[in-house]
């Protein structure tokens, strides 16, 4: 399957690759969504070298959203919409999504927590958009 915009075809994973790159311009950011189990559907991590460690990052995060969603019934604040954390290195976030998949943003560790709670809402827009399409 390939998609074609202009004069121009994608393959599918290039498509899943690049749906967040217009939400990324020149900042310092990533985003990938995963699903429940840790594989990456769509977008990069791309890490200080080049390099993509996209699927390390997923692998880590498995299951992350299930244990939040934990611990909001625990703590009695219903479900969970989202998530930022202010780390050393980097600011992210982290959403829920439809299919059960979650999203991951991050952005350098001088960004808003504002501007990082935008970045996480429209990408996440973006994202069930594209699994509407998935399906």
């Amino acid at each position: 399957m390939i998609a074609e915009r202009g004069n121009a075809e994608y393959s599918p994973k290039e498509v899943a690759e690049s749906l967040f790159a217009p939400l990324l311009g020149d900042a310092d950011r990533a985003a990938l969504l995963l699903d429940r189990d840790g594989v990456v559907l769509a977008g990069l991590f791309v890490d200080q070298s080049g390099a993509d460690v996209g699927e390390e990052v997923a692998a880590v995060l498995a299951g992350v959203a299930e244990e939040i969603q934990t611990a909001m019934l625990h703590l009695g604040l219903g479900e969970w919409r989202g998530c930022v954390v202010e780390a050393q290195h980097a600011t992210l976030g982290l959403a829920p999504c439809k299919r059960m998949s979650v999203l991951l943003v991050a952005a350098a560790r001088d960004s808003t927590v504002g501007s990082v709670r935008r970045f996480l809402e429209h990408a996440r827009r973006r994202a069930e958009r594209w699994l509407e399409g998935a399906q």
